[in-house]
């Protein structure tokens, strides 16, 4: 991704990329307690080409030891003028974490938060991060979480404020009881549309009738 001037990479690993000291949960073998999130960043020249690059360790505490617990499986992760999307199942990230499921977290600085609801201190069945525009402002989840308003087994895609917590589905509109569940969604650069997959078939007033779901845009 070329943002500001500057070539920037995320990429995970259960290496220590940094230094062992600062990611001390590396390992020969890979695993999702050692995976941590890193940025590769070059800046431009004048000549066109890249100056040295530098990496940071994203997944880093307070003192900047590595955290781990990154999990890339099922989920997006994301740079952004707000900082870095990524998610994870582990509570390490939030002691309030009792969901045990994979949440939606952002590292801004050195400050790692959830993505939750106004209000909200837990996510009852997690979410996962499907995208965000160029600027974080907004995030898209994946989630039955009642707190944003899902249901348990009818998975929905729901548009949060990263900055007030204010929530609103993007997978169903108003007033309608989707009869099924969304399955994925692409976000726009502007953050401002999301093409997402439904297997509902009462999302408009044509029946999709199709097997594998149907594509819609929401706004």
């Amino acid at each position: 991704l070329l943002r500001s001037g500057a070539l920037q990479v995320l990429f995970s690993t259960d290496a220590a990329f940094v230094n062992p000291r600062l990611d001390g949960n590396g390992g020969s073998t890979a695993t999702l307690g050692a995976r941590d999130l890193y940025l590769w960043e070059a800046q431009q020249d004048g000549a066109g080409g890249l100056a040295e690059p530098t990496i940071t360790l994203i997944t880093a505490d307070a003192n900047g030891l590595a955290l781990g617990f990154v999990d890339t499986s099922f989920a997006e992760a994301r740079i952004s003028d707000a900082g870095v999307f990524f998610a994870s199942s582990s509570a390490i990230y939030d002691d309030t974490d009792g969901n045990q499921s994979l949440d939606a977290l952002l590292a801004s600085g050195e400050n790692i938060s959830r993505l939750l609801p106004a209000g909200s201190e837990d996510l009852d069945q997690g979410a996962v991060f499907l995208g965000a525009g160029e600027s974080g402002s907004t995030a898209y989840l994946l989630s039955e979480s009642s707190e944003l308003g899902g249901a348990v087994g009818i998975p929905q895609v729901f548009r949060i404020n990263t900055d007030s917590g204010e929530v609103d589905s993007v997978s169903v509109p108003e007033g309608i009881q989707a009869d099924n569940a969304a399955i994925d969604a692409v976000i726009s650069s502007s953050g401002n549309l999301a093409a997402f997959t439904s297997l509902a078939s009462n999302l408009t007033v044509a029946d999709p009738a199709t097997l594998g779901g149907s594509l819609f845009i929401a706004e």
